[in-house]
């Protein structure tokens, strides 16, 4: 087993991923919602970032074409069949990567918008600005 892990370690990337993300497809009805609470559910639903980083990462791995999209025959010729199959990995993976810090980023500057409106310590905001 060892050694298949080693051998395709983008099947690890990609089975760990799929891993994370099956309690995400669980606990998404209302009623997980309800069962669990708004704050651990939205914990544990913050599972979608090292889920998709490990598809990217799979994706990344992995020296197979990401989809099976019917390309012209002549357009691979021109520059070489593993250099488009490289090159839409490329784009692929960034374009995920481009999407999951995006929305990093977004989170951070909420939480920390919601820091500074919601002080910890009378008088003073978390970040040591006062309200």
């Amino acid at each position: 087993m060892l050694h298949d892990v080693r051998k395709r370690p983008f099947s690890t990337a990609g089975f760990t991923g799929f891993v994370l993300m099956l309690p995400l497809a669980v606990t998404s009805t209302a009623g997980w919602i309800r069962r669990l609470g708004g704050k651990r559910w939205q914990m544990l639903h913050r599972l979608i970032y090292p889920g998709a980083l490990a598809g990217c990462v799979s994706s990344g791995l992995k020296r197979e074409p990401i989809s099976s999209v019917q390309r012209e025959p002549g357009f691979e010729s021109l520059i070489g069949g593993d250099a488009v199959k490289t090159l839409y990995q490329f784009l692929y993976l960034h374009f995920r990567l481009g999407i999951l810090l995006l929305r990093l980023e977004m989170t951070i500057r909420r939480d920390m918008k919601l820091a500074n409106v919601f002080p910890t310590t009378r008088g003073q905001a978390r970040f040591g600005t006062s309200v």
